[in-house]
Parts: C-alpha cells; structure tokens; sequence
C-alpha cells in the first residue's frame, strides 16, 4: 500500500488519509498512542463501528481527562481493509480550530498502534504512507 498524502500536507500542513469510500478524514498523528474516533463520526456512520464494552479515560488534544469507550471496525485504506480498535471521544476545541482554519473536517487520528500493528513508514520526504 502506498498513500499519497501531499494534497493534505500542502493543504492543510497535516498528514491526513481519506477511506476509500471518502467518508472518514483521519489525521496520521505520531504522538497518539493509540487510535482516536471523533463522537460524531461514529454517530453518523452506525453499523461501521461496534463497542467493545471498555470505558475508560483518555487524555485528549485539549490536555483535559474525557471519558471514552472503545469500538473496533474495518476501514479501507489504499486499497486494503484494516481492523481497528478506536477511542470514541467528543470533538475537542482543537480540531473545532484546524476545522475553522482549514475547512477540513478531521474524524479521528490514527495513532502509533494503528502503524506499528501494520508495519507503516510515514515518509515527508516523498509525501505518502506506505505499508
């Protein structure tokens, strides 16, 4: 798999994948370790993501503790579906600002579990995420 990402980075300054289907924008964030589902995407798109019955606390982009819960589903990517467990979490004041500054809508990040459980290089040089 190999993701051309240099649309978003000129763009919007950010490493940021579309799914195949185009309906989830997600941030390709090197700082989290774990995958992040913004609340409203997993409302608009029911049956995509299940629960996997784990509440828990995180530490959002805000720096402020947030509740989450934790659901697993298949996203396509490049060309190839991947399984991925995400932590739900209210749309923070950070990415209401990169949605005003930007005008693109981010739905998630994925973090350092989603790239190493798949063996992803993020590579600025060449603008793309291969795998």
């Amino acid at each position: 798999m190999n993701i051309s990402i240099e649309k978003w980075v000129k763009k919007a300054k950010m490493p940021l994948v579309t799914t195949d289907d185009g309906s989830l924008c997600l941030l390709i964030d090197t700082g989290a370790s774990y995958n992040v589902l913004i609340k409203e995407a997993f409302d608009s798109h029911p049956g995509l993501f299940k629960g996997i019955g784990h509440d828990d606390y995180m530490i959002g982009m805000d720096g402020d503790p947030q509740k989450i819960f934790m659901v697993n589903g298949d996203i396509a990517l490049g060309g190839s579906t991947y399984s991925c467990d995400f932590c739900v979490m209210d749309l923070t004041t950070a990415l209401q600002t990169v949605r005003i500054l930007t005008g693109q809508r981010i739905d998630g990040a994925l973090g350092v579990d989603f790239l190493c459980r798949y063996g992803m290089t993020l590579d600025f040089r060449n603008y793309n995420l291969r795998g």
